[in-house]
C-alpha cells in the first residue's frame, strides 16, 4: 500500500484561468514524466519530485509533508523543477 505521509511534496496552486488542458500543469507533469496518483480536482497539486509522481488536491485532505509548509505557483515549481532536473542523474555532490 502506498503511504503518501512518508514524502515530502511541493504544494503547487495553478490558477486555471484557462480551459486548454493542453496547457494545464498536470499535462506539463505527464509529459515530464510524473505519475499520476489518484483524483481530486482541486487547483493545487501535491508534487514529489524524487518519485517524479503528483496527486491533485483534495479539500480538507493532505497528502505527506509540504515543503516549506506553503503553497508555490505553476512558475516558481517550474524554475525549481528545472534546477532539479539540470542535475538529474548525477551524484548529489556534482554541481555541473
Amino acid at each position: 500500500m502506498f503511504d503518501f505521509n512518508h514524502y515530502d511534496y511541493f504544494l503547487v496552486y495553478e490558477n486555471r484561468r484557462y480551459n486548454d488542458v493542453e496547457k494545464s500543469f498536470s499535462s506539463f507533469l505527464r509529459k515530464e514524466g510524473f505519475d499520476y496518483i489518484m483524483g481530486g480536482g482541486c487547483p493545487w497539486y501535491f508534487v514529489d519530485i524524487t518519485h517524479k509522481s503528483f496527486i491533485p488536491g483534495k479539500p480538507g485532505i493532505k497528502f505527506g509533508r509540504v515543503v516549506g509548509e506553503h503553497a508555490i505557483t505553476v512558475k516558481e515549481f517550474k524554475q525549481i523543477y528545472a534546477i532539479y532536473k539540470k542535475y538529474e542523474g548525477k551524484n548529489p555532490l556534482v554541481m555541473k
